[in-house]
């Protein structure tokens, strides 16, 4: 099941302290050169375990840190859900004497979003641990009570959601609900974020995620076909809309020129790595010599 490493689907993680909310950045002890090169925030990104990261010299030492810091965490939250019950209790006492019904709890929704940070921090470092049934319930909590919001119910937040929700199932070997899930953040993405368009990258990547399903399944063979008929195409005419989407009064040679997204990149490579284990070479000299060419267009684009 190690074939493909979707766990850091698009950069490779290398430290937690850019994620830290302020009471926990500078404990951790890594470097500045560590620093984080994306946000956690970012679709389908996912950070890589402990195990993904550390030399398996290092890795003893790191897990000790990562658990400090998640006890840090885990007493954090605790204080600030008195902290939160205790300026709910004051702001009814407040609104009860003033003979206001406001609903606006500034003092509450600094608790809320502190609880939030801190929430998501924990599922990180549960993550890193892979402590993968309390990096669920983590999620599962941080959906029902923020993401799920009305506050926060914009579609690209579920939809990452969903992908860690379905990420972790499949971890736990709970295919169904991963698969579940993975198909809802899926259809998201095609039906409510990207609706006008024909192919998409992040579309692309929600089809990687189910790719990897399948590896953990140990159905190279599904994996491929949705490697190769599904998600390559996104990332092949990245930003290609729908045919009734394109504006035909533009001139065809004012159009920007079509440009292959990075990630088919990472996209073919991952398709070598199934064919090798399929014992298809013929097949992994074709796409080995594609990703050559790539390489070279994609660093004279830079």
């Amino acid at each position: 099941a190690g074939l493909l490493k979707y766990e850091g689907s698009k950069r490779v993680i290398q430290s937690t302290k850019s994620y830290m909310p302020s009471f926990l950045r500078n404990r951790f002890g890594h470097s500045e050169s560590q620093e984080v090169s994306s946000s956690y925030e970012d679709v389908n990104t996912m950070p890589t375990a402990c195990s993904d990261w550390c030399t398996p010299g290092d890795s003893a030492a790191a897990k000790v840190k990562l658990e400090s810091v998640l006890q840090q965490a885990l007493a954090r939250r605790q204080h600030l859900e008195i902290k939160k019950k205790n300026a709910a209790t004051t702001v009814a006492f407040i609104n009860t004497n003033n003979g206001s019904s406001n609903s606006e709890d500034t003092i509450g929704n600094k608790y809320e979003r502190d609880l939030k940070e801190c929430l998501e921090l924990t599922r990180q470092l549960y993550y890193q641990l892979e402590q993968w049934r309390k990096a669920l319930q983590v999620e599962e909590e941080l959906y029902q009570s923020y993401y799920a919001a009305s506050s926060t119910s914009n579609h690209l937040v579920r939809a990452q959601s969903h992908n860690r929700i379905g990420f972790f199932h499949q971890k736990l070997k709970n295919f169904a609900e991963s698969h579940a899930y993975f198909t809802a953040s899926l259809q998201c993405f095609e039906r409510k974020i990207y609706p006008t368009y024909q192919y998409h990258a992040d579309i692309g990547e929600a089809w990687k995620f189910l790719a990897g399903l399948a590896v953990s399944e140990t159905r190279y063979d599904v994996a491929l076909e949705r490697l190769q008929q599904k998600a390559e195409p996104h990332y092949r005419y990245h930003g290609q809309l729908k045919e009734q989407e394109v504006d035909t009064t533009v001139e065809e040679e004012q159009k920007p020129m079509q440009q292959p997204h990075p990630e088919l990149l990472t996209c073919l490579q991952n398709q070598v790595r199934l064919l090798q284990t399929m014992n298809q070479q013929d097949e992994v000299a074709r796409i080995e010599d594609e990703i050559e060419q790539l390489s070279k267009v994609l660093s004279s684009s830079q």
